[in-house]
């Protein structure tokens, strides 16, 4: 048998019982001082550059979707990887068709779901080196711990994979590690 009752009879019967207890209670339990708060989650960019100082190998398997990377996690690694390839392989594109809004939304799903660390690859950095600023900051907020970028010409080109690279200048690869470090 259901019973119910009024909110009325609700603050009757249990708003005594608590008003209740409170007065009974000992003046140490009410006189303590609350628990501490618990600590602030570190950010994942601080837990991938604590990984980094550690000594040895990070193993971060590479991940295409929120399901791969909980799996990963499960497994116990300590860090993922979500590369264009498998990205493009989940999303049956050909990675030089992925944007940077289809890394910034994968990135987001992926991390949404995981406590640990995913680096993120950004190809050429979608664009030319100041281009680095929008992509380096918009992966932060999709949550990317960090990224890893190539000296491939943007936009990259499609016979990549065949051993034909084309490969920008040292100096203006050097100049979008600066405009990416400038962004974080």
């Amino acid at each position: 048998m259901k019973t119910s009752i009024s909110r009325r009879g609700f603050g009757k019967t249990f708003g005594t019982g608590v008003i209740g207890s409170l007065l009974t209670g000992s003046a140490e339990a009410l006189a303590s001082p609350p628990a501490p708060a618990p600590a602030e989650p570190k950010r994942m960019t601080t837990v991938l550059r604590e990984l980094v100082a550690k000594p040895g190998i990070i193993a971060a398997p590479g991940i295409f979707d929120p399901l791969s990377a909980k799996i990963a996690e499960s497994l116990g690694f300590l860090a993922l990887d979500l590369p264009g390839s498998a990205l493009g392989y989940e999303t049956t594109l050909m990675e030089p068709n992925l944007s940077l809004e289809d890394m910034i939304e994968a990135t987001r799903r992926i991390t949404s779901v995981v406590n640990i660390p995913v680096m993120v690859d950004v190809g050429a950095g979608f664009g030319e080196p100041a281009h680095l600023l929008r992509t380096v900051r918009f992966l932060e907020q999709a949550g990317a711990a960090g990224i890893h970028l190539e000296d491939q010409v943007f936009p990259k080109r499609f016979h990549y994979h065949l051993g034909q690279e084309h490969t920008i200048s040292a100096e203006e690869m050097l100049e979008k590690i600066h405009y990416a470090v400038e962004a974080r």
